[in-house]
């Protein structure tokens, strides 16, 4: 913590100048769409958790496709703010993976420091397309990647932001 400042984040991923921060607390919905294949979102045919880094353009598609509403997870990181910032976004599976599990007890700390909530065992939803009616998913307790069903599953959501 810096001395007058409120945290927002904590930074979860650095590569070059691909740096991102994930935010404070977490939420549990629907990733949305069931039956919608978004356009221009690639669907991924095997996990994309090394290649996929594209979460922001990957929200900015879903939330054209689904609406601005927050019950869902790309709409509900769309609109997140905190301390008066904007911007974040759901992260692709590559973003994910490297926040909430190749770099899980460092971001641990820094939540934890900064007050924030620890990243939850259990599966969290990316802005990584399957198919029409799923989505990929990483689970932050074993490090697993697979799919699930956009409208059936409730899981974890984080929101991160680039800076």
């Amino acid at each position: 913590k810096v001395s007058g400042k409120t945290p927002i984040g904590v930074v979860s991923y650095v590569n070059g100048s691909k740096r991102i921060a994930i935010n404070l607390d977490h939420t549990n919905m629907q990733w949305g769409g069931y039956g919608t294949d978004i356009p221009g979102l690639t669907n991924y045919s095997s996990s994309p958790h090394n290649s996929d880094f594209d979460g922001k353009s990957n929200t900015s598609k879903i939330v054209s496709a689904l609406g601005s509403g927050t019950s869902y997870a790309a709409g509900y990181c769309n609109a997140y703010s905190k301390g008066g910032v904007s911007g974040w976004y759901l992260p692709a599976q590559g973003e994910l993976y490297a926040s909430v599990w190749t770099n899980k007890s460092t971001v641990n700390a820094g939540l934890s420091a900064a007050g924030g909530t620890s990243i939850q065992n259990g599966w969290h939803w990316s802005s990584s397309e399957y198919t029409y009616d799923a989505a990929w998913s990483v689970d932050a307790y074993n490090g697993y990647v697979g799919y699930g069903i956009k409208t059936y599953a409730y899981r974890y959501v984080r929101c991160v932001l680039a800076f």
